[in-house]
């Protein structure tokens, strides 16, 4: 189905990000990974050393994560799949802000963007087919 290879495309992104957070003793070092942009970026001191609740969290969003990625790669072309994904993608996003401005690591900015990203191809893909009348 045309239009389905961007969708994709984030699907694998995400699935990417969130694997190692569902795996214990990936979940601390890819969670500095990421918050440190590879070690580009420094970290705020409270962000460096979360907790065993917050792993475990991290750990069960990992879980989701896979799950929900792994849907949207077997059924890319569901425009009800695509305009959930297009939802969440805005709800991560404005939390992310939220975050960035209660001074947050930097690289989450990065996150902004890329749901940002997949937000927009999502409501184009939407948009598309509802024009087209599928």
């Amino acid at each position: 189905m045309k239009g389905t290879g961007w969708i994709r495309f984030f699907a694998v992104l995400a699935l990417l990000v969130t694997a190692p957070l569902a795996m214990p003793g990936l979940t601390r070092p890819w969670t500095h990974m990421l918050l440190s942009a590879a070690g580009q970026l420094p970290v705020p001191d409270p962000w460096l050393l979360p907790a065993p609740s917050t792993v475990l969290f991290a750990q069960l969003l990992g879980v989701l994560g896979l799950c929900w990625n792994g849907a949207r790669l077997a059924w890319p072309y569901d425009r009800r799949l695509v305009g959930i994904d297009m939802v969440a993608r805005l709800l991560v996003a404005l939390l992310l802000v939220i975050q960035l401005v209660s001074a947050a690591p930097p690289a989450l900015g990065l996150f902004v963007v890329t749901e940002l990203l997949g937000a927009a191809v999502a409501f184009t893909y939407v948009r598309r087919h509802r024009a087209s009348g599928w």
